[in-house]
């Protein structure tokens, strides 16, 4: 398990910067200020998300060359080498087509590292946990994809084409979570052994929260920026329905993280998946170099032991 020491602690270390970021803009949508501080701490907010592109960029570049082998160090640089071409599009053409379509072909690249990474040999998917590997690094590129667009206004789609198209992208991470949720769950019901009630305890907390929301409806509203990954689902009616299922898929993958045995995988897992979710899924380098740290973070945890790419 010392192998894993390194990129636990390199993932640890990019979630309060990634979180700072991701929680600032509902923060600031909550917070009672005037135009000019507003205007000032969105400038502020711009600096320090280039900043923090680079820093998860560097931290990218240190897990693909050390914490890999040497049969995938070629692909370590030629992930690096789009990341940082994406950067580049990205510091000239922020809100542009072209940083969209350079970003999405490196998290795909990146998508295809990580399943190397977990499956240093032949690929298997007999299991419905390495079934869900396998959704999860498909779901990340597509949901940024999706989600993006929308933020960029490069789709456009009438009427209920149009709803379905923007919230998807929220409805494949929660399903996801679910769906991982109910596999874990009917594995603890068949295994031998005495309950745990941890795993059960996200879920107290989902009851009250509604109630929370539907006394203040502000909250609610605001929430609904945060749970979507920046996708507002305020159109969503009954707008408690989506907060609710919201809640719900977050309460699954709070739980299942407890379902999973204690170690450094958990922590590791638990680091790379937290990772994808404060990422946000915005046309953003930081969001795009976040994503890609958190896909190789969750592949090198759920690696076999005595497995390795060397």
């Amino acid at each position: 398990m010392g192998a894993l020491r390194f990129p636990t602690l390199l993932g640890v270390a990019a979630v309060p910067p990634l979180a700072a970021r991701f929680l600032s803009d509902v923060a600031l949508a909550g917070a009672n200020v005037g135009e000019e501080t507003r205007l000032a701490i969105g400038s502020a907010l711009n600096t320090y998300e280039v900043v923090l592109a680079v820093g998860l960029l560097i931290a990218f570049a240190l897990l693909g060359h050390r914490a890999t082998g040497k049969v995938l160090r070629p692909w370590a640089w030629l992930v690096s080498l789009l990341l940082a071409v994406a950067f580049a599009v990205w510091l000239a053409v922020p809100r542009g087509a072209a940083f969209l379509g350079i970003s999405t072909a490196a998290l795909l690249v990146v998508a295809v590292f990580a399943l190397r990474t977990r499956f240093p040999g032949r690929i298997e998917h007999s299991s419905w946990s390495q079934a869900a590997f396998l959704a999860f690094i498909t779901v990340i590129p597509v949901v940024y994809a999706l989600r993006s667009s929308v933020a960029l206004a490069l789709v456009s789609l009438p009427g209920t084409a149009g709803w379905l198209y923007a919230n998807l992208p929220t409805f494949l991470l929660e399903l996801l979570a679910i769906g991982v949720w109910m596999n874990l769950a009917m594995d603890a019901v068949r295994a031998r052994g005495p309950w745990s009630w941890r795993p059960f305890v996200p879920f107290l907390l989902v009851p009250p929260l509604l109630a929370l929301f539907a006394a203040r409806d502000l909250a609610g509203f605001i929430l609904t920026f945060e749970i979507a990954w920046g996708m507002n689902l305020a159109n969503f009616v009954p707008v408690l329905f989506s907060l609710g299922l919201a809640l719900t898929a977050a309460a699954c993958y709070a739980s299942s993280v407890l379902f999973l045995p204690r170690g450094e995988r958990r922590r590791l897992l638990a680091v790379g998946t937290a990772l994808a979710i404060l990422a946000g899924f915005l046309p953003s380098m930081a969001s795009v170099a976040g994503l890609a740290l958190a896909l190789v973070l969750a592949a090198q945890a759920l690696v076999p032991v005595g497995d390795s790419a060397e």
